[in-house]
């Protein structure tokens, strides 16, 4: 028992010292329940965009740093445009590094082409509710599992980026159509990007019900794309655990 003890503490040394390309660092969190509610959505502002998420602890904090906010977050939109969604789950050929985030940008309509994805930091926050919370993969599951939270983070961005556009562009969200992370005026043709809109839709609320999108309305799920690890897999830019070194 002790050796294995010894072995799992030397693995998690190990990926402690491993560098990798996340923004946020997540600590102290409590699983409490997988639950989207109007008290587990988030938001914070930082230097460069909005960080959206939910949390199951309802004591987290946002915590600020040079250029960043720390938050219990999935998506993070730059104010060049540029967005960033979490993956909760680790990718082993089944295709959920792009599926997943695919899911939150859906509902956003962000521009699939423009997105990056970060892979999610082992923490509650991000276990799977069709595991009872448990940050596992397996079982071919995993859509089933966090399809509708994930639903939910996009829809919950969508909306107060559109609440923001109705503040600039003085206009109501009828006279709204979203694509590509351009908020569109229908009647004069003024647009905005997300980017433009994220100052402002970091001081705004959310309302209790969020309005998620028809399926029949959907424009990257159902459809081909071309899976976003596949480049760096091809090109051998891609970093796998085997060949990271502490």
């Amino acid at each position: 028992m002790i050796s294995i003890y010894n072995e799992l503490y030397n693995i998690y040394s190990i990926i402690k010292k491993i560098k990798m390309n996340f923004s946020s660092e997540i600590d102290h969190q409590e699983h409490k329940n997988g639950e989207l509610t109007r008290r587990g959505l988030f938001l914070a502002s930082s230097s460069l965009g909005l960080l959206i998420g939910f949390g199951f602890s309802s004591s987290s904090k946002s915590i600020a740093k040079e250029d960043i906010v720390d938050l219990n977050h999935y998506v993070q939109v730059f104010r060049d445009g540029k967005i960033s969604i979490i993956v909760p789950g680790a990718e082993i050929g089944q295709g959920i590094f792009s599926t997943l985030p695919m899911i939150i940008a859906e509902e956003m309509d962000a521009d699939w082409d423009n997105i990056h994805i970060r892979q999610a930091i082992a923490n509650p926050m991000y276990g799977n509710p069709n595991k009872e919370g448990r940050q596992t993969i397996g079982n071919s599951d995993s859509i089933i599992g966090y399809y509708e939270v994930l639903r939910k983070i996009g829809a919950a961005a969508r909306y107060l980026l559109l609440e923001a556009a109705t503040k600039v562009m003085k206009n109501t969200h009828k006279d709204l159509i979203v694509e590509k992370s351009r908020i569109f005026d229908k009647n004069t043709g003024e647009s905005r990007s997300f980017g433009e809109l994220v100052d402002i839709a970091v001081s705004l609320n959310l309302p209790k019900e969020i309005p998620l999108k028809e399926k029949s309305d959907f424009r990257l799920l159902g459809k081909n794309h071309i899976r976003k690890d596949t480049p760096s897999k091809v090109d051998g830019s891609a970093i796998f655990w085997c060949r990271c070194k502490a």
